[in-house]
């Protein structure tokens, strides 16, 4: 696998932390408006809550993995300049954007399978008597499991800040899974 240098011109190439927070901040700030709106739908009655939780989910796992795969990055990244790319600077397919997301995704899955579990042992006449916002709450053993999965979200998001810290290209562990780097745009085959 070839590398683009760690430098060009004296300029670095591989993004650090604190541009790609920023670009995730962008991100975080389009997405919520949006998630509002599923939050809402979910609290209207059981049904509505129950059918929304799987495609809630789809669209936001395809928001990173589309934008990623098509244009080389989320608008976040985007707007900032960066690209996703493959280590040699050339543009990223669906295969690099679904690896780099997958463990996220399945994360995001694991979630909504959950969330379903829940409403289903709640049930339609006890959600429906609940006061709004409507949220059925987890218990028993869906709360270990949910407990379980944090604690895995957790280690995962501390994972990736560790290897995104100390190696020289700023690879996170989802880019060394997808076997992309995050570069300048400037930098890119194809900018």
């Amino acid at each position: 696998m070839e590398f683009l240098p760690l430098t060009i011109d004296g300029r670095r190439v591989h993004v650090g932390f604190w541009s790609r927070f920023l670009a995730g901040t962008v991100d975080g700030l389009i997405l919520v408006p949006i998630a509002l709106l599923y939050f809402l739908a979910s609290t209207v009655n059981w049904w509505l809550s129950l059918a929304i939780v799987l495609p809630q989910t789809w669209f936001f796992a395809m928001y990173h993995v589309s934008f990623n795969a098509v244009l080389g990055g989320t608008p976040g990244k985007l707007l900032m300049g960066l690209r996703i790319t493959c280590p040699d600077g050339s543009a990223i397919g669906w295969r690099e954007a679904w690896l780099r997301s997958c463990v996220d995704v399945g994360i995001a899955f694991c979630h909504a399978l959950l969330q379903i579990w829940i409403l289903i042992q709640v049930g339609p006449s006890a959600f429906n008597a609940l006061p709004w916002p409507r949220a059925a709450e987890p218990s028993g053993v869906v709360l270990i499991v949910l407990g379980v999965l944090l604690g895995l979200q957790y280690v995962w998001a501390f994972g990736e800040l560790v290897t995104l810290l100390f190696n020289k290209r700023k690879r996170a562990l989802h880019d060394l899974i997808g076997g992309t780097v995050v570069i300048y745009k400037a930098f890119a085959k194809d900018a």
